[in-house]
């Protein structure tokens, strides 16, 4: 399915985020997203789309977690909020 190797970042990001791994998290919800960004949103499944929100929002919040990395809290998190 068109959705598994995202799934999969998303478990990955997951397991990073609950150990306090803020910015591998972000990393990992982020390559998630990207599984799915090439493909036509009117074409993705309810599934694929919901799963695309998800992420974004994983990644968001992840980033907003990452006082380490200049600009993470802010301008990254708002573009990942905005996908």
């Amino acid at each position: 399915e068109e959705v598994a190797p995202a799934e999969a970042f998303k478990a990955e990001g997951t397991k990073l985020f609950q150990e306090g791994r803020f910015f591998d998290a972000y990393k990992a919800w982020k390559q998630g997203a990207d599984e799915l960004e090439g493909i036509p949103v009117e074409t993705l499944s309810e599934k694929a789309r919901k799963l695309k929100v998800a992420l974004c929002n994983n990644a968001a919040q992840a980033l907003l977690r990452c006082t380490e990395v200049e600009g993470a809290s802010t301008e990254r998190a708002r573009v990942m909020a905005q996908k």
